[in-house]
Parts: structure tokens; sequence; C-alpha cells
């Protein structure tokens, strides 16, 4: 059985405990210096919300396609809509808009300008 030990400094506030398995890894000693090394940047995140918004609208789409191709094993026999073949109708883009919402979110803490322009309509 491995003992574990807490591996403590003055300046840390929350210990993992180490084990003889992570005894060559310093740097991850506390849960502040893990959280840091793993969490993104602003800027990837925002990328990933861009990725995931367009996903979940070319998924709206292809699963509105196959809804006219095979409507008839979305309905019931009284005409009626399943109800997994409506929550996929809704969530879906529901799910793009409040994904958009993030990915507005980020480019702002992520500091990515907005394209500014007073153009309304085409170059003549």
């Amino acid at each position: 059985m491995i003992a574990a030990a807490c591996v403590a400094t003055p300046n840390d506030k929350f210990l993992l405990p180490r084990t003889n398995a992570l005894a060559g890894v310093g740097k991850f000693a506390t849960i502040d210096t893990a959280l840091s090394e793993a969490i993104m940047s602003a800027k990837h995140l925002w990328l990933f919300f861009r990725y995931t918004r367009w996903l979940l609208w070319l998924a709206t789409i292809g699963y509105s396609i196959e809804f006219m191709i095979h409507r008839s094993q979305h309905l019931d026999p009284f005409g009626r809509l399943y109800l997994t073949t409506e929550l996929w109708m809704y969530l879906l883009p529901l799910a793009a808009v409040f994904v958009g919402c993030f990915e507005l979110m980020m480019r702002e803490k992520a500091d990515i300008p907005r394209l500014k322009s007073d153009q309304v309509g085409f170059d003549r």
C-alpha cells in the first residue's frame, strides 16, 4: 500500500496528497498550480465555442433534412412528433444560440476586435 504524504510550502492554501507515483511532479503539488496549468487561453476557448456553434447549426440543418426525407419515422400514428424528434429539433438550435452567447463573451475576454463598419449593404 502506498502511503500518501502532503507536500507543504508556506504559501500553499490547498494541498493534494502526493504519492510515490507523483514524487517527480513538484509543480502540481497544489490545486491552484494544477488548475492554472490546465486552463485554456481565452482565444482558444473562443475558437472552441465558435467551432461548436457552427457544428451545432450544421447538425440542426442535417437533422432537418433527415426529417424531411424520413418524415414517417418521426411521426406517431396520429401525426404527432415523437418526443425525441421534438427534443432534437428544438434543443440543437437552442444550444447553438446558447453557445453563441458564450462565444461573444469569450471574444470580449480575449480582446478580439470586432469589425467596425458604418456601411449598410454592398459597395457601389
